[in-house]
């Protein structure tokens, strides 16, 4: 129960290959890793959290061997406010720092986690700050409606706006600039679905649609 251990701490290390389809990759295409995390997290039930906070604040480096080093910092906040039985207001906002020359591991405005809409290789930068407003509201709850293989206990819908803004690095800036900021404003919104498969084993899917409003 989250209740009872609110305090969470994360940490790991490892290698990862750099895709040349998302930036460039001079030379070595792998870099090592390592990160730590720390949470308090007072959200109650995993299925819809209806209210609640979750703090969090976390710090990530690494290495590409032989080349260069790289660094982030980031600090998030989550809000949940319950709006009768059923539906929810969630709200997030973060900031989030990064040094070094690796492209692959400084901030991207779009992609999951930022501004949706936005393929994540539209912008990398150093400074990043965002904020999303969604409505949840579960449509179905604590159901029992036999399927194939399961039973289909509760269905979530969601729906909400997304903004950020980059200090963009100097290659996605323009020739002759030292540094610029890129915004977004974007939509998103989908369905989740819970279903207890063979009876006992909870299980999610869902599907998420995200178009940027403005660029």
């Amino acid at each position: 129960d989250r209740r009872n251990r609110p305090f969470r701490l994360s940490f790991g290390a490892g290698p990862s290959l750099l895709d040349p389809e998302f930036r460039p990759v001079a030379g070595r295409a792998v870099s090592v890793d390592g990160y730590v995390g720390l949470a308090w997290d007072t959200r109650v039930d995993r299925r819809f959290p209806r209210r609640g906070h979750r703090l969090y604040v976390g710090g990530s480096g690494g290495v590409v061997p032989g080349q260069t080093a790289w660094s982030r910092v980031a600090g998030s906040g989550i809000l949940l406010l319950p709006i009768g039985g059923r539906v929810a207001v969630a709200s997030r906002a973060g900031v989030a720092f990064a040094s070094g020359d690796v492209a692959h591991r400084l901030l991207q405005l779009g992609g999951s986690g930022n501004v949706q809409g936005l393929r994540p290789d539209t912008a990398v930068g150093t400074i990043r700050t965002t904020a999303v407003t969604e409505l949840r509201w579960q449509a179905l709850r604590h159901s029992s409606i036999p399927m194939p293989l399961m039973w289909l206990s509760d269905i979530q819908l969601h729906g909400g706006l997304e903004a950020g803004t980059l200090l963009v690095s100097p290659e996605d800036c323009g020739v002759g600039a030292a540094n610029c900021w890129r915004s977004a404003l974007g939509w998103s919104g989908g369905v989740l679905g819970t279903a207890d498969v063979l009876g006992a084993r909870p299980t999610s899917l869902g599907i998420w649609f995200a178009t940027p409003i403005t660029v």
